[in-house]
């Protein structure tokens, strides 16, 4: 409320708000491009078997599904959504960059049942939605014919952007299954089928994975979201995004996260029956926060610490070094991420938390030696009576290219 006053707020509740001012900005030129640019290093490369990414441009692609043409791709918290005349969809973005004035496209079916969609407009106090004519059946058919005629599926599927968002809590995070039967029409095909996933939340992808050659994650990417994927699916751009939240073996295996807390029974002893696990699937998330592939291949080795004990002596820390080396002729950014693990506490501590990340370009070939210093702000937590402590102890730090790909130290804080 002080703030507010302060600002100014409560006389002039829009502040220097123009709307003149506003249209030189929206959809200009510039914010455009930096759109495009900052999309594309948003999106998460979480598969790409045999290299099969980046395309050639003379390789003869396919477009199918519900999002290779669709224009609402910019999430359920946008207030442009309604108005996305102006953005550009996957199938657009192809066409340009291959200069043709045709491709390959069919939607192969809807996001959802149309049945599914209306109840979700009702909770909105809307109205149904025009049936299309054709039935699903038809239309899944209609992408094989088209399909067939290519070296490469470009599959765009996904949650509709209205199942994210405030108030719209799933039990099931599955692809919907509309969607899954058109990629296993698809898969029939014995063709190379490169998925395109948007979502505002993580997906059980197992499903997919298992069909796919590569699979992109690029939520909802926005205004120039079809410029985006393209620019990745042709190496324009080397992904180097990493997610920042980890995504399920199953429904069920929700809420998962990377920074749990320590449990009594960890599930380190084979063949044992009471440990916290799972008697169906693995207990690790299907792919785990941090992780996230380039075109590049980054190799991490020679994890050193300048010293292994921190004390409370100002301004003192540990100086810890890795090397990392780009092993291809590719060049690019990758995330070296920094987590520590507070190993005795007088509170129940998580088994890692995420403490520092840098993002460095790699040339080709080249290798660097990373270096990040740990203080005593990073070993901080709130005790039983929230206070912000740091306790003496015996710590690990994980340095690596995800939450579980990573290599390890021990140090002590003394």
């Amino acid at each position: 409320m002080n703030l507010k006053n302060k600002l100014g707020l409560f006389e002039n509740p829009y502040g220097n708000a123009n709307q003149e001012k506003e249209k030189t900005f929206i959809l200009s030129k510039e914010n455009l491009e930096l759109a495009r640019k900052y999309s594309a290093e948003s999106f998460v490369l979480l598969e790409n078997k045999d290299n099969i990414l980046p395309l050639n441009k003379d390789t003869k692609v396919a477009i199918i599904g519900p999002y290779a043409d669709n224009k609402g791709i910019s999430g359920a918290w946008s207030i442009y959504n309604e108005k996305n005349e102006d953005t550009i969809t996957i199938k657009q973005g192809i066409l340009e960059y291959l200069n043709t004035p045709d491709i390959l496209y069919s939607r192969g079916c809807p996001v959802l049942k149309e049945e599914e969609i209306d109840t979700i407009l009702a909770m909105e106090g809307k109205g149904p939605i025009p049936h299309n004519e054709k039935t699903i059946s038809e239309e899944i058919k209609e992408a094989v014919s088209v399909a067939e005629k290519a070296d490469v599926i470009i599959l765009a599927i996904g949650e509709h952007y209205k199942q994210s968002g405030e108030g719209a809590s799933r039990s099931g995070i599955e692809i919907p299954r509309i969607q899954q039967d058109l990629l296993n029409s698809l898969y029939l095909l014995e063709k190379p089928i490169i998925a395109i996933v948007f979502s505002g939340r993580p997906l059980v992808l197992k499903p997919i994975a298992e069909k796919v050659s590569a699979m992109l994650w690029v939520g909802f990417p926005g205004t120039e979201g079809g410029h985006s994927i393209c620019d990745i699916l042709y190496g324009k751009v080397n992904p180097c995004g990493k997610l920042n939240m980890s995504f399920p073996q199953a429904s069920g295996q929700c809420p998962i996260y990377y920074n749990h807390y320590s449990s009594g029974r960890p599930a380190i002893i084979p063949n044992y029956r009471f440990t916290s696990r799972y008697q169906d699937i693995p207990d690790e998330p299907f792919y785990p926060f941090g992780y996230g592939l380039s075109y590049s291949k980054f190799e991490y080795s020679n994890l050193t610490l300048d010293k292994t004990t921190i004390t409370s002596k100002e301004n003192d820390y540990i100086k810890a070094s890795i090397t990392v080396k780009n092993t291809t002729s590719v060049p690019g950014y990758e995330i070296i991420q920094l987590y520590i693990q507070d190993l005795f506490g007088s509170v129940i501590r998580p088994v890692k938390e995420l403490k520092d990340f840098k993002k460095i370009f790699f040339k080709a070939n080249e290798e660097k030696t990373i270096s990040f210093k740990i203080t005593l702000e990073m070993l901080k937590f709130l005790d039983s009576d929230l206070n912000l402590i740091a306790e003496p102890g015996e710590y690990k730090i994980y340095i690596g290219k995800s939450s579980s790909e990573n290599l390890e130290a021990t140090f002590y804080y003394k």
